[in-house]
């Protein structure tokens, strides 16, 4: 077991996230500061641009499921 390679930028971010992984992820989800789900996204690409206009401006967790492993960020949505 390791640790996935991951880059997420631009983080803060306004509107969009650019994520790119070693390993394909299933599925991208993202909680709030109190832990709900508020985007559930499946992917299939090691490159993903993931657009977050409807979120709130605060702090999030961003999950990347892998289907054997997660790995999980934290990402800050700011104004613009």
């Amino acid at each position: 077991d390791y640790l996935v390679s991951c880059q997420i930028f631009p983080n803060p971010f306004n509107s969009t996230v650019s994520i790119i992984t070693e390993k394909t992820a299933k599925n991208i989800l993202i909680y709030d500061v109190f832990g709900r789900l508020v985007k559930n996204q499946p992917v299939s690409e090691t490159q993903i641009n993931l657009n977050l206009n409807e979120l709130s401006v605060g702090i999030y967790m961003l999950r990347l499921d892998y289907g054997d492993s997660i790995s999980a960020h934290r990402i800050v949505k700011v104004a613009r």
